[in-house]
């Protein structure tokens, strides 16, 4: 799913979840606010039904209290004249007869003595269910309030009368309490009403009114039932309402209580809502129209503002890292918000910097390193051929030791080939002439020979010289491979930093930066594997300069052994040349034969432990030779190895250039 769908889904979503939200809390607070009018009205309506209640007792009070206090009717009922106070009071009670439902008269016991409403009934004791009029005989006060009695429920209002000061009993105000005063409601008010009392021990001479608890009704037929909660309500004298199943009508149950305070029924009033019902549908309907409108609009509004905040310049900032991904890194994002966008738009621009400057420094590198195996190479060449030279000239350094040790054993055999002339002239004295000449010309040849082996040293002391100089500039020559190795690891070092620098960019960037980590990766491949050839090549360095030290320290004995043999020789050759001069002389001094005899004895073994030195002296040299003529050679390897080490740089070197070619920086 793109960008800008999932954007419109949850902008849409958002918006209709919380616009749903508060729908439902106005709809919850209209039906609050409606219930709270209802309960209002409710109690209002229940005020309303008691003050009518006690109105219509004031009024009978006021009619019953201005009959029991008109003199002529207390002096009839005085005189118990039955007929006259009918006469007298029948046209009244006719008059009020739409307001009041019954006017008696009773005796002090409770007796029945007068009933307008029912002239022919009378006699009868009320003794045992009428207690208002058993109170107001017994207290003499008015007593006043809801009682049933013959002709059933109604206000009562009963007021004790007296005759020049005698009790004589009392005369009752009866309103009705039943249709008539449930259509008064209804007109007032509206709505349907019943009457309910809640004992069925009736005494009313009504029809049914014994049986039901149902007294009266503005409808034939009560079809809305009140629970079991409700009717505890109204037990306590509370009133209460619910409302009906189908919701277009309200339930309202007003407790009336008798005269002496007690609960003796309740009123239900059926209340019509359905405008109310219709009104809320209404306002319901219309909340959810006005609802639906606001969340298109604001996801309208959201998305575009959204569109033109974010979506286009991360559309851009897309463009712009797909051309990174290719390889450009002349791309640079153009935001000027101060938003999270714009610090985006900031840091891919510093990280594209960051990156150019990192392929411009790793290009740098890559000619450096180019040049440096370059360099390499041609030191390599340089170290090679020197080393060759070495080779030949230790070559010529051994050929001339194997002279040596050749001249030595030749002086060796004439040393003794002089011994045994010596023995002889020992012997054959008489023949010394002889034996002079011929140790003349031994002793010329020995001359020659040592001036042979003069020679040989100063040959083999300018060799050695020569191996010296060589080895002396093949160690400067491998100081130069271990600097060049050096820089090169630097490089190496530098190069593979940057690459780990370049990693975590390209890490940070993400997906977009995929590509750019798998190059970033490459570098540093080629920057280790360069920084393994360089500690190869130190390694290399390392063990022909050590390989150097230990020839140079081989030369310096050697030249300490040269010496000791240049002594040597020139102590033979003035040794010779005495025997020379003593051959010369041999003619002059044949007296002193016989202690010249001795003199040669002890130099022949002199020079036969000089000659066993030289030969000593030459078997190290061929040693030492072997032994430079092998480092050469492991030389001549390790530059060899340099040489294969530097290709491989090259080769290191133009792959990575290859690579840095891909990139525009």
């Amino acid at each position: 799913m793109s960008l800008r769908k999932k954007f419109l889904s949850g902008i849409g979503i958002s918006v209709i979840a919380v616009m749903l939200l508060m729908t439902l809390m106005v709809s919850r607070s209209v039906a609050g606010l409606i219930e709270a009018k209802e309960r209002e009205h409710h109690h209002l309506l229940t005020e309303a039904v008691d003050a009518q209640m006690q109105a219509q007792l004031d009024s009978a009070r006021m009619s019953v209290v201005s009959i029991a206090n008109n003199a002529q009717v207390q002096e009839l009922f005085a005189q118990r004249d039955r007929e006259a106070l009918l006469e007298q009071l029948m046209p009244v009670y006719e008059t009020l007869q739409n307001e009041v439902a019954q006017i008696q008269f009773h005796l002090p016991d409770s007796t029945a003595f007068l009933r307008l409403h029912m002239p022919e009934n009378f006699g009868d004791s009320l003794r045992d269910f009428r207690f208002t009029v058993n109170e107001a005989n017994e207290k003499k006060a008015i007593v006043q309030g809801l009682e049933e009695g013959r002709g059933g429920y109604g206000f009562r209002v009963v007021v004790p009368m007296s005759h020049q000061g005698q009790h004589t009993g009392s005369v009752e105000y009866g309103s009705n309490f039943g249709n008539q005063f449930l259509e008064n409601l209804k007109q007032q008010f509206g709505g349907d009403y019943f009457i309910y009392t809640l004992t069925d021990e009736s005494v009313s001479w009504q029809e049914g009114q014994e049986e039901n608890i149902f007294l009266a009704g503005t409808l034939e037929t009560d079809r809305w039932q009140e629970s079991l909660d409700m009717m505890t309500h109204v037990m306590n004298g509370e009133w209460v309402s619910q409302v009906s199943e189908d919701e277009n009508q309200s339930v309202l149950l007003i407790p009336y209580k008798d005269y002496q305070g007690n609960v003796g029924g309740y009123i239900k009033a059926i209340l019509d809502r359905s405008a109310i019902v219709a009104q809320s549908n209404g306002m319901t309907r219309m909340l959810y129209l006005l609802t639906a409108g606001v969340t298109v609009l604001l996801s309208l509004i959201m998305f575009l503002f959204l569109n033109s905040a974010i979506l286009r310049p991360v559309n851009r900032m897309k463009t712009l890292i797909a051309a990174v991904e290719q390889g450009d890194f002349t791309v640079e994002c153009q935001g000027t918000s101060k938003d999270e966008i714009g610090q985006l738009a900031d840091s891919f621009n510093q990280m594209v910097r960051t990156v150019r400057e990192m392929i411009g420094d790793i290009s740098g590198a890559a000619l450096k390193v180019s040049d440096a195996s370059a360099t390499l190479q041609q030191t390599a060449l340089e170290n090679t051929r020197t080393t060759e030279e070495v080779a030949k000239a230790v070559e010529g350094i051994a050929q001339g030791a194997v002279d040596q040790a050749e001249r030595t054993e030749e002086g060796a055999q004439k040393s003794q080939a002089m011994g045994r002339i010596m023995e002889e002239n020992q012997q054959l004295t008489a023949t010394m002439n002889q034996t002079n000449q011929q140790a003349t010309r031994v002793v010329a040849e020995s001359l020659k020979n040592m001036e042979q082996l003069t020679h040989i040293y100063e040959t083999t002391v300018q060799a050695m010289e020569a191996v010296r100089l060589g080895i002396q500039n093949t160690d400067s020559s491998s100081r130069r491979i271990s600097d060049a190795s050096g820089m090169i690891a630097a490089i190496s070092e530098q190069t593979n930093l940057l690459a780990l620098n370049a990693a975590i960019e390209a890490a940070r960037a993400g997906e977009a930066g995929r590509g750019f980590a798998v190059v970033a990766d490459e570098i540093r491949k080629l920057a280790e594997e360069s920084n393994a050839s360089t500690k190869t090549i130190d390694q290399v360095v390392e063990d022909l300069q050590q390989h150097s030290k230990e020839a140079v320290q081989t030369i310096e004995n050697s030249f300490e052994v040269l010496h000791r043999l240049q002594s040597e020789i020139s102590r033979n050759q003035q040794a010779f040349h005495q025997i020379a001069q003593s051959s010369q002389d041999s003619h002059e001094q044949m007296k002193a034969l016989n202690a010249s005899t001795e003199q040669l004895e002890k130099m022949k073994q002199e020079i036969l432990d000089a000659i066993q030195s030289l030969a000593a002296i030459a078997e190290e040299n061929s040693a030492s030779t072997e032994e430079v003529s092998a480092s050469v050679e492991e030389q001549s390897a390790s530059m060899m190895e340099i040489a294969q080490a530097s290709d491989s740089l090259a080769e290191l070197s133009q792959h990575l250039q290859e690579k840095m070619s891909q990139f525009r920086a």
